[in-house]
């Protein structure tokens, strides 16, 4: 009876080191995670005021962008790819800044991911519309 005691608590202690985990520390699991910036090319003669509304967050906010000029509006964050203009930005409208006009030049609404150029920066994806002098007569 004694050795049949001695053989399970052999076998037991045995299956007790075969589950012990001998690595260093809990695995790391990393989210692959994604930035866009997104850019107004003011190619107009006019100051604007650029007024974005972000999707799906009752927040808007104003920026000047300069005649002649690219002015990054704001940046967005996703897992996995990169949010697109249409993933970030719900409305778009469009201030001569030298008045304190009410009536926008220009609104676009929806957003258009076709409409903006694509190209890669440091850890992001850079997205600019162009806004000329046509699209605010």
């Amino acid at each position: 009876m004694k050795s049949v005691k001695l053989l399970f608590l052999l076998v037991f202690v045995t299956s007790l080191v075969g589950c012990l985990d001998t690595t260093n520390g809990p695995e790391v699991i990393t989210e692959p995670s994604a930035r866009s910036n997104y850019y107004i090319v003011n190619q107009t003669e006019s100051d604007l005021n650029v007024t974005y509304e972000i999707a799906f967050q009752n927040m808007d906010s104003t920026v000047a962008v300069f005649a002649d000029s690219t002015t990054k509006i704001c940046e967005a964050g996703d897992i996995g790819s990169s949010p697109p203009p249409s993933s970030a930005l719900e409305k778009l409208s469009f201030f001569e800044m030298s008045n304190n006009n009410t009536s926008p030049l220009l609104t676009i609404q929806p957003i258009v991911d076709e409409n903006w150029g694509v190209s890669g920066e440091e850890d992001a994806t850079r997205f600019e519309l162009v806004i000329t002098t046509e699209d605010i007569k």
